[in-house]
């Protein structure tokens, strides 16, 4: 059962790593526009996240997936993947879990799920 959840972590970390690389190119290389110029980015560094937010119009909570056309936002997938890997193996640790009949281990694999849950909620 490790050796199965080991997999599923090692390959969605691979995944994630992979994405962000890819996207952090087409950001570097000018593929995509970015949502925030470059040029304007050197004189902003300064800025709290809630000045930088306002000035840019900056998407909050999940609105950033409405805006993958840029090169600078695009990355965030490969973020959010590699916040998710966790999880997503876990989720299947349970099903394996499940399948092998261990009832006390799925039980805490069930309550770390919800601990995830809980955390992206609050």
């Amino acid at each position: 059962m490790e050796k199965s959840f080991a997999k599923v972590l090692r390959l969605s970390l691979n995944l994630a790593i992979t994405l962000l690389l890819l996207t952090f190119i087409l950001y570097l290389l000018k593929i995509l526009k970015p949502y925030i110029p470059f040029n304007k980015l050197r004189e902003s560094w300064h800025l709290s996240y809630g000045e930088f937010s306002r000035l840019f119009n900056y998407p909050k909570g999940f609105n950033w997936l409405k805006y993958l056309k840029y090169g600078d936002i695009i990355n965030f997938l490969g973020i959010y993947l590699l916040a998710l890997t966790p999880p997503l193996s876990y989720f299947f640790l349970l099903f394996k879990a499940l399948k092998e009949g261990e009832k006390l281990f799925s039980l805490l694999v069930l309550l770390q799920l919800l601990i995830f849950i809980l955390i992206v909620i609050v």
